[in-house]
């Protein structure tokens, strides 16, 4: 099944997804699907949007043994991560973030705008893969 609405496009090898609407991802943040197995095909990774509003923060969690790249397009947010979630470093717009297999992270947007990115994940599956982490 896939979550939230898309418009899929084209054939061949090459497949456009276009999200219309954003669903609530496990980690409790508004998501917009892109690019994963379901959508595309894809069989290695996944693309997706994400949006941390104002004053909101993800739910902290993992991706078992997936990396996973982020983009900031817009906003800034406080990225948390550690075994205890004891490290913090902010990430605005053009900044790029890896976040290893296995490791327990979560943004926070204590500010006025909402942060905007692109999440990339070395598996095709977007939200089958997401454990949340006890604090």
């Amino acid at each position: 099944m896939i979550e939230g609405k898309v418009d899929i496009a084209g054939h061949d090898g090459s497949i456009r997804v276009r999200s219309l609407e954003s669903f609530q991802a496990k980690q409790k943040i508004p998501y917009f699907l892109g690019v994963s197995g379901k959508t595309s095909g894809a069989k290695a990774l996944s693309l997706n949007l994400i949006v941390v509003p104002p004053h909101a923060s993800a739910e902290a969690h993992t991706h078992s043994e997936f990396e996973s790249a982020i983009y900031v397009i817009s906003g800034r947010a406080v990225h948390h991560w550690g075994s205890a979630l004891e490290y913090t470093l902010e990430a605005g717009p053009g900044d790029f973030l890896v976040v290893a297999p296995g490791v327990a992270h979560y943004p926070e947007n204590p500010y006025d705008e909402p942060c905007i990115a692109v999440v990339a994940r070395n598996d095709p599956d977007e939200q089958e893969h997401v454990i949340p982490f006890t604090r």
